[in-house]
């Protein structure tokens, strides 16, 4: 968690609503998350119900936060997403309005029928004009890695955790997608991200949001939810591919990647957040799965088409 003491907080908080335009009392609903790249909290102020996000103590990556902006902005514009009432992409701090709804669980998401309705959400994503660059996987890996062998991962021995980094760090040098092949990509299709509203399904959380691998979005939904093979061709077919691919090696190696990279977060944050028993058991859903790809680590190093 944030150290900063709430006073420092809710000075912040006002100083947001007051660049948006928005004066009077605010109260604290609730703080919806307290990553180190932001603070997410629910407001209640004189313009109903916000979702309001600061700066955490660490910055992210150059570039992300335009990235971000850019594909929430067009996701907004057609529905895929509540639209921000303010943003500043170079601080990453913004305001949006309350949505009501259910997040997804992950064995909801295991039915196929739900699990095409998010394969339609990454197609329409995946069809929209935008031109934001994703994450870049490569220099994920190597920051992850550099911070892993300094501080290590709670409860995992220094040589399995060194085999995942080395196995991390080869996929992700493999998976980049190739010029005119990258589509819009959320980057964190996690169900908790995924809204049941009114009106249908939308997408909160585009922290990761940019261009990427066409199979990034797909391959997130089934790594870090252990999809049935039936709802996983249903997930495809719904976002306009080959329901094939889901027997293919590559995708397959691109699911291992995701878990590896969540893997490595969820370590990441377990280390820098020890009172937290969130992150570690995340740690441990991943880890057990990473077993089963250890079992079957008979693949090469990326996804060939």
């Amino acid at each position: 968690m944030n150290a900063e003491p709430d006073g420092g907080i809710d000075r912040r908080l006002a100083a947001l609503l007051h660049a948006a335009g928005i004066e009077g009392d605010f109260t604290v609903l609730a703080r919806l998350g307290a990553g180190q790249h932001h603070l997410t909290f629910q407001l209640s102020t004189t313009r109903g119900l916000l979702v309001a996000r600061l700066p955490g103590a660490v910055s992210a990556p150059a570039g992300r936060l335009a990235a971000e902006s850019t594909v929430q902005q067009v996701a907004a514009a057609v529905g895929l997403t509540p639209p921000r009432l303010w943003d500043d992409p170079v601080t990453g701090a913004s305001l949006s309005p309350w949505r009501e709804g259910e997040p997804l669980t992950p064995e909801t998401l295991r039915r196929p029928e739900v699990a095409a309705e998010v394969g339609a959400l990454i197609g329409r994503l995946q069809a929209l004009p935008i031109d934001a660059p994703g994450p870049d996987l490569e220099q994920a890996a190597r920051d992850y890695a550099a911070r892993l062998e300094s501080a290590g991962v709670p409860g995992v021995a220094a040589a399995t955790r060194d085999r995942r980094l080395a196995r991390l760090t080869a996929l992700a040098e493999a998976s980049q997608p190739r010029v005119n092949e990258a589509r819009p990509a959320h980057g964190d299709l996690v169900a908790n991200n995924l809204l049941r509203t009114p009106t249908g399904l939308q997408l909160i959380d585009w922290e990761y949001a940019g261009l990427a691998h066409p199979w990034w979005d797909p391959a997130t939904v089934v790594s870090l939810h252990a999809l049935p093979p039936p709802a996983v061709r249903g997930l495809l077919a719904a976002a306009g591919m080959d329901p094939a691919v889901a027997e293919s090696p590559a995708f397959a190696r691109m699911v291992e990647l995701v878990a590896l990279l969540a893997w490595a977060w969820a370590g990441a944050e377990a280390a820098a957040r020890p009172g937290d028993p969130r992150p570690r058991a995340w740690l441990d859903t991943i880890e057990a799965r990473l077993l089963d790809h250890d079992r079957a680590h008979r693949q090469g190093p990326g996804p060939e088409h």
